[in-house]
């Protein structure tokens, strides 16, 4: 009653189109950087939790998200702001290999491959049809460490994957003749035990497949930053979600897949009907100073390419500062000094790198001012002070952001460096400083 009233009253009216859309529709939210947009999918599952309490229970309400820190926001805010308690919060990994029936065993990762023939196929819904008509295969040959009798699902489903690569009547008769090198690298690198996020969307679709009707349903499903959403698991949500009865919130600008969707029609595929799918714009950024959006717009437009711009609310901040340095030793050196001093002013400060190992070595040089990789420190304290790579501060906010490395080889021309590079910098609350070695990214400008 009275929490729901004073939390309304706080929405701005294109904010509460969404909050109150009907609950049995797939709601796209597409909002630029900043927009507001996980903050107005939770108060959108508090507001149907609360109108239809007969149909809708939190137990059965799933939140999805892509790392750890988003999903540490999401707890403060559903139970601590908006009162709702109960709700299923993972990440999109992690709910894949619960599908998958490997949560508890210890899979191995691997990067991303280069786009090719078969990305390509993984992101469209042509995989989804061919996948559907793949039946599961026996268990032949070497194979991805998945360890206990839980993970018999899960590994049948990895088979079955493998399966597909291997066989004349799978791939093969999907892709054209000169894909066939690529196939067999592919089956490669999943025979040697490590699975890309394409291997995980088409073992989590096959999966799901083999389970038929004995599988989780959920009355409603939120995932953040969904724009890295394919077809194929849309299909898998489609088939686990009442309704369906979906909020799906992301921005194409920020999509960080190696072939990044040119529409929200790409990311579902044919998972929904039509009249089924609302789709709703939210172009004001609240999270950044004038200087930031501008800086972050530029970007955007330096690349010439057709996406949703920021538009800046009327609050005002130092320019971000761009410095170039002549040596690793100097850059090391630009780091320490601008952490430094970005600390002593900001509550929460973060220092964003390009992978894992490089987050890992530059918190060595920062630890003496307080400075941790994500998930290590107590990042539930006052100041924040951490070292992450993009990854795993998708969807976060800081009053102050550290961008090392961004030379022309982390953030190169082309669909995936504009993107990580505009993504980063919108971090950033109120003070940006971007640090570099060598050639700057060609989406710096001048």
């Amino acid at each position: 009653g009275r929490r729901m009233r004073d939390i309304v009253a706080t929405i701005q009216a294109e904010q509460d189109a969404v909050l109150r859309a009907p609950p049995y529709q797939v709601v796209v939210l597409q909002g630029v950087a900043g927009s507001g947009k996980t903050a107005v999918a939770l108060h959108r599952v508090a507001y149907l939790l609360y109108a239809y309490a007969g149909r809708m229970d939190a137990s059965r309400v799933l939140v999805l998200a892509p790392n750890r820190l988003l999903l540490e926001y999401v707890e403060r805010l559903l139970p601590g702001s908006l009162g709702v308690s109960g709700v299923r919060q993972m990440t999109v990994r992690q709910w894949q290999l619960e599908v998958i029936g490997l949560g508890a065993a210890r899979v191995r990762f691997a990067a991303a491959g280069a786009p090719g023939r078969v990305a390509a196929f993984l992101a469209s819904p042509r995989a989804v049809e061919a996948l559907a008509q793949w039946p599961a295969a026996e268990t032949t040959g070497p194979r991805p460490s998945a360890r206990g009798p839980a993970a018999a699902m899960g590994q049948r489903a990895i088979d079955s994957w493998l399966g597909f690569l291997t066989s004349p009547d799978g791939a093969a008769a999907h892709l054209p003749a000169a894909a066939r090198q690529e196939i067999a690298d592919w089956a490669g690198g999943l025979r040697s035990g490590r699975l890309t996020a394409a291997d995980l969307a088409a073992t989590t679709f096959l999966a799901d497949r083999m389970r038929g009707s004995d599988r989780t349903r959920y009355d409603h499903v939120v995932v953040d930053e969904a724009q890295d959403l394919t077809p194929l698991l849309c299909d898998v949500l489609a088939r686990r979600c009442t309704g369906p009865s979906l909020t799906l919130v992301g921005d194409l600008a920020q999509s960080l897949g190696a072939r990044p969707p040119a529409s929200w029609q790409a990311v579902l595929g044919n998972a929904f009907r039509r009249q089924q799918v609302s789709t709703y714009v939210f172009r004001t950024s609240y999270r950044s100073t004038r200087q930031i959006v501008r800086f972050a717009r530029g970007i955007l437009e330096h690349a010439g390419r057709q996406l949703d711009l920021p538009e800046p609310v009327p609050r005002d901040g130092p320019e971000p500062r761009v410095l170039r340095c002549p040596t690793p030793d100097d850059l090391r050196l630009s780091v320490e000094a601008a952490a430094g001093d970005l600390a002593a002013r900001h509550t929460s400060v973060a220092v964003v790198v390009p992978d894992q190992p490089r987050a890992r070595e530059i918190a060595g040089w920062l630890g003496p001012a307080g400075f941790a990789p994500a998930g290590t420190g107590d990042q539930g304290s006052s100041a924040i002070r951490l070292v992450a790579p993009l990854e795993s501060v998708r969807g976060m906010e800081f009053d102050a952001v550290v961008v090392t490395d961004a030379d022309a080889g982390h953030y190169p021309a082309g669909e995936v460096g504009v993107r990580r590079l505009y993504t980063v910098v919108t971090r950033a609350m109120h003070e940006l400083c971007v640090v570099y070695v060598g050639d700057p990214s060609p989406y710096l400008g001048s």
